[in-house]
């Protein structure tokens, strides 16, 4: 996931295009936990998330 989001060039990574990211990957749409999983994986590596995209 960390590297698709890389390649589109969304950093700050946000919840919109995180969304687009799994959906491109998985064909489905990306569930809540799905999203809260990318936002974990992506703060503990010490990558950059949109300050709109708060933990719930």
């Amino acid at each position: 996931m960390t590297d698709a989001l890389i390649e589109a060039g969304a950093l700050p990574a946000d919840r919109v295009d995180a969304g687009v990211a799994i959906s491109e990957i998985t064909d489905e749409l990306p569930r809540e936990s799905d999203l809260d999983r990318v936002r974990s994986h992506l703060v503990a590596n010490g990558w950059p998330v949109d300050d709109d995209w708060s933990e719930k």
